[in-house]
């Protein structure tokens, strides 16, 4: 008999989908233990409405979640005698097998304590978590084993002869434990674990008592938690003193003094800080100091007071608070707490031998301290207490009598805390600021760092010069001449051949990020997935990425088997992503469609055309085609199955009456995949001396061909865009091209649409363009009324409006309380 414990708070939708999940369950033995923690939503009479057979909606109070509700659940199951307790959350999907393969693993192993593969609901193949792990020396403690890790890494894990993973910890979601386990280590800790990290601190103590603890391979669920609202880095995990916060100081100094070696505690939890705690400001800081100095001091000796954890809100009291505690730190505590609490950062593996080699050989503390903040680094982050440092630092006794030497400036700061303003007053204060600011101040210019893979990689694989190639160079230059922008490129490391070829000609003058550069304001665009991996210099930066299709993904078949896998492996930085460009409101359907949950925004940027004007019959007379006296309508696009050529030589078949008899198909395009001109030329047949083939051509070769042409037949099975429509459109020239994908959606009024895969609708639509001027040219008016909709001035535009609202939306999400 399984006990389902699952503690349940205001996700209705989520924890009625688990029951229903669970009641689909091919294994028939277990009960379902739902503790709700006083739900306003309905939540308990929903789970009530459902009947699921052996369900128990049990009741706990609001401050019961999660650890306490737990284990009132397991209370219950324990109480009504089950061999085995399954903890599992409510935003957990599982297969119909699910508690079949984990208590099959579990009782062919003989094992007590047996965890669950866990994977993102909404990025399949990436998985969340398989158990979990302490790493005291890196600040890595109650961290996810594999976290972000993909499904194939899952390989090179040992499988033990038991037919399990053996891990070090497990969370609480989908862990099963024999009801020995509780008899033996007893419940989980409440009373210093009341949300989170209760389910690894568990496994933590059945270690200490011998108790094995596995992964089963076999036993996969998938959660719904996503990085952006629930993971370490999201807005409510950045406050240290929040019940339901991961990073909450509570239950880590807990962890710490619990299991930690004695001299690894404060290191432990600098480390945590500085790689979880997202820029912390100088209050947080602060009270990193006072815990630490709490863990630094003998248990018997502690006496803790709320106070303490709440600095002074005057800068300058605050830090000279600060840096008494700091030096009344013993030895190696004061070495970790040195760098963090005076530079920001961690010390170089250097710099802690040079300064514990300092410390040992007598080496006054307050001259280290003087030291460090003497240096230009220290000035950045201590330029408003330059008053308060002049004192400090020309002190001549190093033992840190750190109040007295400021006290001039410490009574002023009490003096300015004596009479706090009222609403009214700070409203005065506020608008008359406002008052003095100058109206016309131009506005700083918004840092935009942009990836130049695509153009890079075009040096060497004339392939990459594609429609992606010409949107990433056309949005490049328009952000560069943009008095708004400071554009700074940067490309992967392996591309820098190609990119300083591209310095000697279009990327003349070009400014680039520079390398050591790790900036905290701005943005970080990716036109196009990069090619080898994000750079992390900009992983503070929110991430844009530009989505022109999902073609491999959801048409496979049109594709190479090798450009399928590279596809979905790039699909995977999504994950990162703050905001999506979609080039055309059809691709941002087809996104929302497949990733439903996926967490960044989105909104559409129509690609553009250079408007053009004049004639093109000098570029035109360049091709033989263009300047001999047959007709001809011109296709324009990579020779590939998805761009559908075929059925437009299969069209021509029915290009017989006397008028088009001799009207010819110029096609435009470099050799893709899969088919070829001459596999294209033999399905011709007879039609075959009526098919040019050019390949690729100069731009202004292509505008000539574009201008001189009947119409422009575009009948692609799908597009993220389309380019040549609006091409031709800006040259005048009607388009016959799909109904479907996002080409009804740019050729609007200005195309005829025909259904793709129908050879006689692409004839006829030829055939009435060449044989009614009228029409012919009414479209084609109309074609370059369209074409003005679509310039590089306003898709960038569209870029820059993206950027600004990412960016707000970084800086809410970081002041969010």
């Amino acid at each position: 008999m399984i006990g389902v414990v699952t503690p349940v708070r205001n996700r209705g939708a989520w924890s009625v989908d688990f029951a229903r999940m669970l009641d689909g369950q091919d294994y028939p033995l277990f009960r379902f233990y739902a503790v709700d923690s006083n739900s306003t939503d309905g939540t308990p009479e929903a789970l009530k409405s459902l009947n699921v057979a052996g369900a128990s909606i049990l009741s706990a109070p609001d401050s019961a979640y999660w650890t306490a509700a737990t284990n009132i659940g397991v209370a219950r199951a324990l109480a009504d005698g089950c061999d085995y307790i399954l903890t599992i959350n409510d935003d957990a999907i599982i297969p119909a097998d699910f508690l079949r393969a984990i208590v099959s693993a579990a009782e062919r192993a003989g094992a007590r304590i047996v965890g669950s593969v866990i994977a993102f609901a909404n990025t399949p193949g990436r998985l969340w978590g398989v158990g979990a792990y302490n790493d005291w020396s890196s600040g890595s403690f109650v961290q996810l084993a594999m976290a972000g890790a993909w499904d194939d890494a899952l390989d090179e894990l040992a499988i033990s002869s038991n037919g399990l993973m053996p891990t070090h910890y497990l969370c609480g979601n989908g862990t099963l434990i024999h009801r020995s386990v509780f008899n033996e280590i007893g419940l989980y800790d409440v009373r210093h674990l009341p949300h989170y990290h209760a389910d690894s601190e568990f496994t933590m103590r059945a270690e200490r008592a011998g108790i094995e603890r596995w992964v089963a391979p076999s036993a996969r669920l998938f959660n719904r938690f996503t990085d952006a609202g629930d993971g370490i880095f999201a807005a409510r995990n950045q406050r240290l003193f929040s019940l339901r916060s991961a990073n909450y100081a509570r239950p880590l100094i807990f962890i710490i003094d619990t299991y930690c070696p004695d001299e690894l505690k404060a290191q432990a939890l600098v480390r945590y800080f500085v790689r979880f705690v997202k820029e912390p400001s100088d209050r947080t800081w602060s009270r990193l100091l006072r815990i630490v100095k709490l863990i630094d001091t003998v248990a018997a000796d502690r006496r803790v007071v709320c106070a303490d954890f709440f600095p002074p809100s005057d800068s300058a009291l605050r830090a000279a608070e600060d840096l008494e505690i700091l030096l009344s730190l013993s030895d190696a505590t004061f070495l970790s707490l040195l760098y963090p609490i005076l530079l920001r950062r961690l010390e170089s593996d250097e710099e802690r031998t040079q300064h514990a080699e300092a410390i040992r050989s007598g080496c006054c503390r307050g001259d280290l301290v003087r030291e460090i903040l003497a240096r230009p680094e220290a000035k950045y982050h201590w330029s408003t207490h330059t008053t308060f440092l002049s004192a400090y630092l020309t002190q001549e006794n190093g033992s840190a009598d750190v109040f007295a030497s400021a006290e001039q400036h410490l009574q002023s700061a009490h003096t300015r805390l004596s009479h706090l303003p009222s609403q009214a007053e700070a409203r005065a204060r506020i608008d008359a600021a406002a008052c003095l600011s100058p109206a016309s101040e131009p506005s700083e210019a918004l840092n935009v760092y942009m990836n130049i893979d695509v153009l890079c990689m075009a040096v060497t694989d004339p392939k990459a010069a594609t429609g992606v190639h010409r949107y990433v160079h056309n949005v490049m230059q328009e952000l560069a001449r943009d008095t708004r922008i400071n554009l700074q490129l940067f490309h992967a490391p392996q591309l820098v051949n190609s990119a300083t070829e591209l310095c000697a000609g279009i990327l003349a003058g070009a400014k680039f990020a520079e390398h050591n550069q790790r900036p905290n304001t701005g943005v970080v665009f990716y036109p196009y997935f990069p090619f080898s991996g994000l750079d992390q210099r900009f992983e503070a930066l929110p991430q844009i990425f530009t989505i022109c299709d999902l073609f491999p993904l959801t048409n496979s078949d049109w594709f190479s088997a090798a450009a399928v896998a590279k596809f979905n492996g790039q699909l995977r930085y999504l994950t990162a992503a703050d905001h999506l460009l979609c080039i055309s409101a059809a691709t941002e359907g087809a996104v929302r469609a497949v990733f439903p949950t996926l967490s960044a925004t989105s909104s559409v940027a129509h690609l553009g055309v250079a408007l053009h004007s004049g004639s093109y019959g000098d570029a035109a007379s360049a091709s033989p085609i263009a300047s001999g006296e047959e007709p001809y309508f011109i296709c324009v696009g990579t020779i590939e199955p998805r761009k559908n050529l075929s059925t437009v030589i299969a069209a021509m078949r029915h290009l017989r009456a006397p008028a088009v008899q001799h009207l010819r198909m110029v096609v435009v395009g470099q050799a893709g995949w899969s088919i070829t001109a001459e596999d294209l030329t033999n399905l011709a047949g007879t039609d075959a001396s009526r098919i040019t083939f050019l390949g690729r051509v100069p731009d202004e070769q292509l505008w000539g061909l574009y201008s001189g042409a009947i119409c422009t037949v575009f009948p692609s099975l799908a597009e993220g865009f389309g380019l040549p429509i609006i091409e031709s459109f800006s040259c005048g020239t009607p388009v016959v091209t799909s109904n479907g994908s996002s080409m009804a959606e740019i050729a609007d009024s200005g195309a005829l649409l025909v259904d793709p895969t129908n050879s006689v609708d692409i004839a006829m639509a030829v055939e009435k363009l060449a044989t009614d001027p009228l029409l012919r040219s009414a479209l084609a008016q109309e074609a370059e009324l369209r074409s003005r909709h679509f310039t590089w001035e306003a898709c960038a535009e569209r870029h820059i409006e993206a950027f600004k609202r990412a960016i707000a939306r970084k800086q809410k999400t970081r002041l969010s309380p």
